[in-house]
């Protein structure tokens, strides 16, 4: 477990297919489409998961809304409910999933 955070180091992508050569230089942050941390939020783990915690954050609250979707319904708006990141299906009516996740 890390107690304290120490000086970030520089990370870089790494070229496909050649490990050893270094990439563009890349810094913390989450994805665009996933919005972005609040303005006063570290750029660190802390800040990251007080971004995924916050009551405002889309993600926490589709998910929630996709498994109880899935409890009453049998299969949920994102039928991948254990995967609901990229490399899941995406939501049959994201519309409905938007609204739900914001109104409930």
């Amino acid at each position: 477990m890390i107690m304290q955070e120490g000086a970030p180091r520089e990370t870089h992508v790494l070229i496909r297919g050649e490990y050893d050569k270094k990439g563009q230089k890349v810094s913390a942050a989450v994805p665009v489409a996933l919005g972005a941390l609040p303005k006063d939020a570290p750029p660190n783990r802390l800040g990251l998961a007080k971004w995924l915690i916050d009551p405002a954050h889309p993600l926490t609250s589709r998910v929630i809304v996709n498994r109880y979707w899935q409890l009453f319904f049998g299969t949920g708006l994102v039928k991948t409910a254990e995967d609901f990141g990229s490399q899941g299906e995406p939501p049959s009516h994201p519309e409905m999933l938007d609204w739900l996740a914001v109104e409930s």
